[in-house]
């Protein structure tokens, strides 16, 4: 009895994981198909990662295993357009905000698959500068500067505010058409 009990609750975590997956793929889509001056190569490339992996992070990191679920796949699809932004802006200092730089770091974590991510989509590994913005109060200013023009990227072409909405979901209308 408890080994199909197992089974049961393994095919319902299963089911519900693919869910969680499906639902990010499908906002992602979403954005990227309303959003504007976008590559449709990177598009296509951008629905091509395995995010599951970093759901999965999310969902047992101590730090974001407390989040709703839908608030995890929401920083997904977030962290995919910070990536986006990455390949399209190369020479920018983009600025993730505190929920794209928790996903960042865990996918950071999962060196080979970063790695591997990096290369299919941007073509180079991205590094990440956790001290900038600490040093001095240049830098400081600087940090918020780089920050504001990021959001300001992601309103230009995704049509959102990463600040202003924590659970990206299309089918409950948290996205902004154009």
């Amino acid at each position: 009895m408890n080994n199909i009990l197992s089974s049961v609750k393994a095919t319902r975590t299963d089911t519900f994981l693919e869910y969680q997956t499906e639902n990010i793929y499908h906002n992602l889509q979403h954005i990227i198909e309303n959003a504007t001056g976008l590559d449709p190569n990177l598009s296509y490339k951008i629905l091509q990662i395995d995010w599951q992996p970093l759901l999965l992070g999310l969902q047992h990191h101590e730090k974001t295993k407390s989040w709703l679920w839908q608030d995890q796949a929401s920083a997904i699809v977030k962290y995919a357009l910070f990536l986006y932004l990455a390949q399209m802006y190369p020479h920018h200092q983009l600025v993730p905000t505190t929920e794209i730089d928790e996903v960042w770091h865990l996918h950071l974590l999962n060196t080979e698959k970063y790695l591997s991510d990096c290369e299919y989509l941007l073509g180079y590994y991205l590094h990440h500068k956790p001290f900038f913005g600490l040093y001095n109060n240049f830098e400081k200013r600087q940090l918020q500067i780089h920050r504001d023009a990021t959001i300001n990227l992601f309103i230009t072409h995704f049509h959102l505010n990463p600040l202003l909405i924590k659970n990206i979901n299309v089918l409950q209308g948290a996205c902004v058409k154009p």
